[in-house]
């Protein structure tokens, strides 16, 4: 490398430091796409090993509104031990680039892992291990309306542990079951046919399309369908849904293949399902399946959480030099600033370090009467319950939220909240009082800031109080 050249990455290198404000160091470039490069980075305050995805949206051809939706994203999914954790969001002084900083991935992609193994492929346990990380994210994904649509193992990043982080949501976005998409995105060889197609889709199928041709890669050593440089030849052989088994997979193995590579996504299997197949519960114990079952993602565990997180505030207010209340105030209202970085650097890292098995410590899902907060004075009849959910489905859009009817009683919601938008899920139950024959509505906060969700329960509690008054 001449001289030169030396001098121009330095430079480049300093004024990317300069446009973190400081903060990080780079260390090297790690990866190098289309759209963006990956550097690994340290933090300055901590010593903490971070990955900066650095995009240059006018450079790459990358709309500024489609980084903004990738940031959303990551905001969104950050608190899953199984998705790679956004620290902060760093716009240059000039516009020209964006800073993603996110939790750095020591043993690198899944490809990777799989490829290095005997015969390219992974044994049958550690396979059923590593796509039960992977569903539990991509799971979590769609439980909060969220489609990655670029699912692959180049995607999948394995910790210091080889436990999954799920990366790369530049291709995602908020989807509903009322309306199509018709983005063909993605990589060919995990694509499901209705992309090669054109057709459109709703969203989720097409990530178990491609979670099948994971499961199937990461079990075989090669891909299910195969065409070569010959991109027709391809398109022709996934549309066609014709793919071999090989003897040595299990029989739950290929029955779980099975069901996410088919041609039509409605007989598709769903996530939810692909998680409560036999071969993923094989050889698990419960409080995994709780954890994999529990209907709230949850920082990773800790038997001593609390003190825990008191000494990571201690630790970053004394690091920054800011106030400890001032620090616990900017916590409450999600904002990204050198302190509140610093503590979730920190906590994150104690987290991890104490609790190699990130599940060990999950307890059972509450009971439903005790899982959220029951809108007080808010008691509706006992009209039928899909009834009475499509009356408050109207009333929250009134006030600008989003409703997917899941389920006779259960809504997923969505509102936009500067600056996160907050997902919640309402249900209806019936108490267990004696002469109770009304349901009483019951919220409960999926992902999003705590202040905004409350702001959002009460407005919503006054506009369900005029519909059902309370008796």
């Amino acid at each position: 490398m001449s001289l030169k050249l030396k001098e121009e990455r330095q430079q480049r290198r300093e004024a990317h430091e300069a446009a973190l404000q400081g903060q990080y160091s780079l260390v090297a470039e790690r990866g190098k796409g289309k759209f963006a490069k990956v550097w690994e980075a340290r933090h300055r305050s901590t010593g903490v090993k971070v990955a900066v995805k650095i995009i240059r949206p006018a450079k790459s051809g990358v709309p500024m509104a489609k980084v903004e939706r990738e940031i959303r994203v990551m905001r969104l999914l950050r608190h899953h031990p199984h998705i790679v954790h956004l620290y902060e969001a760093v716009v240059s002084s000039d516009n020209k680039a964006v800073y993603l900083v996110m939790e750095f991935a020591e043993q690198g992609q899944l490809f990777d892992y799989v490829t290095t193994m005997d015969r390219g492929r992974l044994p049958e346990d550690e396979a059923r291990r590593v796509f039960r990380q992977v569903a539990a994210a991509v799971a979590f994904c769609h439980r909060t309306m969220v489609v990655h649509r670029d699912l692959k193992m180049e995607n999948i990043l394995l910790d210091s542990d080889h436990n999954v982080r799920v990366a790369d949501f530049g291709f995602s976005k908020l989807f509903r079951y009322s309306k199509v998409l018709s983005t063909c995105c993605g990589s060919r060889e995990y694509a499901a046919p209705e992309l090669h197609d054109g057709r459109q889709y709703i969203g989720p199928e097409v990530d178990v399309w491609s979670c099948g041709v994971i499961l199937y890669t990461m079990l075989c050593g090669y891909y299910p369908f195969h065409g070569g440089d010959d991109i027709t030849r391809l398109q022709r052989n996934i549309k066609g849904g014709g793919f071999k088994l090989p003897p040595h997979l299990s029989h739950q193995a290929r029955d779980l293949i099975s069901g996410m590579l088919v041609v039509k996504p409605h007989k598709r299997m769903t996530m939810a399902k692909v998680t409560a197949h036999p071969w993923l519960l094989s050889f698990s114990n419960n409080n995994y399946y709780n954890a994999l079952h529990h209907p709230v993602a949850l920082p990773p565990p800790h038997y001593h959480q609390e003190e825990q997180e008191q000494q990571a505030v201690e630790e970053a207010a004394a690091r920054c030099g800011v106030d400890r209340n001032g620090l616990l105030q900017a916590l409450r209202n999600g904002v990204e600033n050198e302190a509140t970085v610093a503590y979730q650097l920190i906590l994150r890292t104690r987290c991890y370090n104490n609790n190699n098995n990130l599940y060990c410590h999950h307890h059972q899902p509450p009971a439903l009467a005790a899982a959220g907060w029951s809108l007080p004075g808010v008691d509706v009849g006992d009209e039928c319950p899909r009834q009475t959910m499509l009356h408050i489905a109207g009333a929250a859009k009134e006030i600008g939220i989003l409703c997917d009817l899941q389920s006779p009683n259960t809504l997923l919601c969505a509102a936009a909240a500067s600056p996160h938008a907050v997902f919640f899920q309402i249900q209806l139950y019936r108490p267990q009082a004696e002469n109770r024959n009304n349901y009483v509505v019951d919220l409960k906060r999926v992902s999003g800031p705590q202040l905004d969700y409350l702001r959002i329960c009460s407005h919503l509690a006054s506009k369900l109080r005029q519909i059902f008054p309370s008796s």
